[in-house]
């Protein structure tokens, strides 16, 4: 199976069995699953200047934000640099606030190894988010952007380097692949810019510390 993550195994397993209750035999089953690959802005992997970008921006909840992250993280052991570009859950009704504030408390403990060592969190709801995640995870650094729009696009190139690996993750309506997009243009290298200016800009907040080593709904 081509598709990383416990969620994308279970979801194997429940197809291989009920495909075998209808008589296919195991040498299909396998060469079906095998065949399997992720479909666009779904855990879609890309390089961009030395950095290893996970596009799994199509959409997100809750459920599916954790198993976005538990599999980024099983994927990305090797990486020099471990950092989550997460964006608003929508559509929660009034429990917005306090589940994204469980992501962020959630977030370090995600990861083996340690947090990752830079979490970037993307719209107004996920203002709750980073600073639960500054709280529980001293030792990372993190950065809120206040949309997926140009300047915000600024300050990421401004704070990603080659040999990063990273994740992209938010609801639809977030569009978070604006900042892919963003970072593939030509002429945009990562680290590009001035960091203090392309943060003001965006209205950022920002906190670092030692790194330590080591998808409406979907």
């Amino acid at each position: 199976l081509r598709l990383p993550g416990e969620h994308n195994a279970m979801n194997a397993l429940a197809a291989a069995l009920a495909a075998h209750r209808l008589g296919a035999d195991a040498r299909a089953i396998s060469a079906g699953l095998a065949a399997v690959s992720a479909s666009e802005m779904r855990f879609v992997r890309q390089a961009i200047d030395g950095i290893e970008v996970v596009n799994d921006a199509y959409n997100a909840n809750p459920e599916s934000m954790r198993a976005s992250i538990r599999a980024f993280a099983e994927s990305s052991s090797a990486a020099q640099r471990r950092v989550v570009v997460l964006g608003d859950m929508l559509e929660l009704g009034d429990a917005a606030e306090s589940l994204h504030r469980e992501l962020g408390e959630w977030l370090p403990e995600a990861i083996a190894g340690g947090p990752p060592e830079l979490a970037i969190f993307v719209g107004p709801l996920s203002a709750a988010a980073s600073r639960a995640f500054a709280r529980a995870a001293p030792e990372s650094e993190s950065l809120h952007l206040p949309d997926a729009g140009a300047a915000s696009a600024e300050a990421l190139r401004a704070v990603l380097r080659a040999g990063d690996s990273v994740l992209f993750k938010a609801s639809r309506g977030v569009a978070l692949e604006r900042l892919i997009a963003a970072l593939a243009a030509p002429g945009a290298g990562a680290g590009a810019g001035a960091v203090a200016g392309a943060r003001s800009s965006a209205e950022s907040e920002t906190r670092a510390g030692p790194r330590p080593r080591a998808g409406g709904s979907r």
